[in-house]
């Protein structure tokens, strides 16, 4: 009798260990589940914040590139000029010394200062750049439009950015 009772126990023991170590089976799954779901979602955040970072980065760029081409041509004192042909357009601001160009070759805006030895990259990966004249009534007034290219193949808008300057009063009293 004795030999039932303690095989009766230790059979109950080896089902509770039975059904602890299934329990510690099943939990561990349920974690590797939700590490891998956090593995994941941690994956799309950096990939998404480095997007986000580009972007910042190229809105920043086009900004302060709009901003110093307004400077260029806030010190214009004679008309402004646009040449253009099949590859290339050219933006022509006439200043004391010599001119300043900013120049668009399809894929990146370059500024020549004057004397037309020095090229500086003002924006790179640009898929469409125009200068507009805008006339009003005592003002002539310039745009400068710009789309940058955007790394992803799917895109709902592409960042657009439009900039506009006066020319000085000097500049166009000159016209003809």
């Amino acid at each position: 009798m004795k030999g039932e009772v303690f095989s009766a126990g230790k059979n109950r023991r080896s089902r509770q260990r039975g059904i602890l170590l299934l329990n510690c089976v099943i939990y561990l799954g349920v974690f590797v589940v939700l590490v891998g779901l956090g593995f994941v979602l941690l994956a799309k955040f950096v990939a998404f914040h480095g997007d986000f970072k580009r972007v910042a980065g190229d809105i920043t760029r086009t900004l302060r590139a709009g901003e110093q081409w307004r400077a260029d041509v806030r010190k214009a004192n004679g008309p402004i000029e646009i040449s253009q042909d099949n590859w290339q357009s050219a933006f022509i601001i006439p200043q004391r010394d010599d001119s300043v160009i900013y120049r668009y070759d399809r894929t990146n805006v370059w500024k020549v200062l004057p004397g037309g030895t020095i090229e500086l990259p003002v924006l790179k990966g640009v898929a469409e750049c125009r200068f507009v004249r805008d006339e009003r009534e005592e003002v002539v007034a310039w745009r400068w439009e710009i789309v940058l290219n955007t790394k992803k193949k799917r895109v709902v808008t592409r960042p657009r950015f439009s900039f506009i300057a006066a020319e000085p009063a000097l500049a166009v009293e000159t016209r003809p």
